[in-house]
């Protein structure tokens, strides 16, 4: 291959990452957003757990890209989601890009999953509720992460149908009888 060539496999590799976290726990008030060589502290001024799970599941819903931000309280990151593609930008400039290796909002859920009494507090400390809603936050932070969830198991089940459907070959006779041929996909003609 030309110099060109492996240079440009290089760099795109090098977006290629494995992620077992995004969030950290968070602490007064700040997590810490790391995803590749990208790192931001966000503060407690956006409700990251609700939002962010809010954003998912209208990705996962709809099938469309899907923003998060988190204030940095002296600007703003931004996250857009497009499949397992993650572009970074702060403020309005591009910062750089990632190829993940599995679904950013299941990881993000993962995050909140371990930590979920201190995403119930973090949700509070944003002014959606007392320290005595926690129970309840804990509930709904739960049941968004469910929807997700279902969302996609359904996604799944409806694509899986689609590729059972697309195996079959149907034809009519003149006397108006349906035939259908199951194509076999391991079967080669």
């Amino acid at each position: 291959m030309s110099d060109n060539v492996n240079r440009w496999y290089e760099e795109y590799m090098k977006k290629h990452i494995k992620v077992d976290s995004i969030l950290s726990k968070p602490r007064a008030g700040w997590t810490t957003f790391r995803l590749g060589d990208s790192e931001y502290e966000l503060s407690y001024l956006q409700d990251i757990p609700c939002l962010w799970l809010d954003a998912a599941i209208y990705g996962n819903r709809t099938g469309m890209p899907y923003v998060v931000l988190g204030d940095c309280e002296q600007g703003f990151m931004y996250c857009v989601v497009i499949g397992y593609n993650i572009h970074i930008f702060y403020e309005d400039r591009y910062q750089t890009s990632y190829i993940i290796d599995k679904d950013f909002a299941e990881i993000i859920m993962e995050d909140i999953s371990r930590d979920l009494d201190a995403w119930a507090e973090w949700t509070c400390s944003c002014g959606r509720g007392r320290e005595d809603d926690i129970p309840q936050i804990k509930k709904q932070l739960q049941s968004k992460m469910d929807t997700y969830r279902s969302i996609s198991e359904e996604r799944i089940r409806q694509y899986e149908e689609q590729i059972h459907h697309s195996n079959e070959i149907s034809t009519k006779t003149e006397d108006d009888e349906e035939f259908i041929f199951e194509i076999d996909p391991e079967e080669s003609f």
